[in-house]
């Protein structure tokens, strides 16, 4: 599972770990949307998990957020003989998100992500497979910071529960450092693990 704040990164390591593995990723938003509890969130994700792409492995983007849901997630996965091997917690300082929220851009469509200093598009303002605009997500300060405060608390909450596992990698990787860097850091545990 990656982790973090948001526009801290999570999309992008996420999605390196699935191109570096071959595996699947689902993300906090897919499971939120298509429900309206924890108990539905992780039924979803139990149903996406029996997907063809998801056999060989499978990487959490933004999931779980809270330990009621890292709980009812070990008991989906026993179910299914699975287990979650890692939880990356990525950080970086409030100013940093700040940024990286307001110079995001969206393809709506697919959902790429990019970033006006950090992953510019080839042509500006416009998506480089499709040619389709992008657009620039609202970004509420207000709404943000109540989700940096709801992070901070529950992150904590959450590093305990997985530490408590000793089959479990649990990481905290600095997300200030270039894509490249803070990959490599989130590769370092899962890497030893599969050995």
């Amino acid at each position: 599972a990656v982790l973090g704040p948001p526009c801290v990164g999570k999309h992008t390591q996420a999605d390196a770990l699935r191109r570096a593995f071959g595996v699947c990723r689902i993300s906090a938003q897919e499971l939120m949307s298509a429900s309206s509890s924890d108990e539905e969130a992780v039924s979803t994700l139990g149903t996406l998990l029996q997907r063809n792409e998801c056999r060989r492995g499978f990487v959490l983007d933004g999931f779980p957020t809270t330990v009621a849901q890292a709980a009812r997630l070990d008991e989906e996965l026993a179910k299914q003989n699975k287990s979650l091997d890692a939880a990356i917690f990525l950080d970086a300082p409030e100013d940093v998100l700040v940024e990286r929220c307001q110079g995001r851009l969206l393809h709506e469509a697919s959902g790429r992500l990019y970033h006006d200093a950090h992953r510019i598009p080839l042509e500006k303002g416009v998506d480089d497979f499709t040619g389709n605009p992008l657009v620039r997500p609202p970004f509420e300060e207000s709404k943000f910071k109540a989700q940096v405060e709801r992070y901070q608390k529950d992150s904590k909450l959450l590093r305990q529960f997985f530490s408590k596992r000793p089959v479990m990698s649990v990481r905290d990787v600095d997300a200030t450092k270039t894509i490249d860097q803070v990959s490599a850091a989130c590769l370092e545990p899962i890497g030893a693990r599969s050995e």
